[in-house]
């Protein structure tokens, strides 16, 4: 597939490899950041996302990325040009729901955490106020 043109063929795989990498991951694979000056990041450990740009080009650009990183930038663009153009309609939202569960799972995941770690401080703090006040 690291040819110059990508044929029907090679989009469709590379589409199918897409959303089995996103199906396929963790759940802190995706992370939603605000990034300066880019849409999206690729450190092939995880994929950043700028909730500002648009998600459903930058997540195939980063994908990408992740599954060819010999390919250069240039090479990249087309190939995600390629996807988004000739995909059908059902397949980009295929994959956009399945980016998005990914993503709404692990928000609603980290707001449950934060919620226990909430619950526990507060807790805590009570006990240690009972304690104080038995001591006097």
């Amino acid at each position: 597939m690291a040819s110059c043109k990508l044929k029907k063929n090679d989009i469709k795989v590379l589409y199918r490899r897409c959303l089995q990498l996103l199906k396929n991951s963790p759940l802190d694979f995706i992370n939603l950041r605000r990034l300066r000056g880019a849409h999206g990041y690729c450190n092939w450990t995880d994929i950043d996302l700028n909730p500002r740009g648009e998600l459903l080009a930058t997540a195939y650009h980063e994908c990408i990325h992740y599954l060819c990183p010999e390919w250069s930038e240039t090479m990249v663009l087309y190939a995600e040009s390629r996807i988004i153009n000739n995909v059908t309609l059902f397949d980009n939202a295929k994959f956009l729901k399945q980016l998005t569960d990914k993503i709404y799972q692990f928000a609603l995941q980290e707001k449950l955490q934060n919620q226990r770690r909430a619950r526990a401080k507060k807790n805590n703090a009570s006990r240690n106020t009972r304690r104080t006040n038995k001591r006097k």
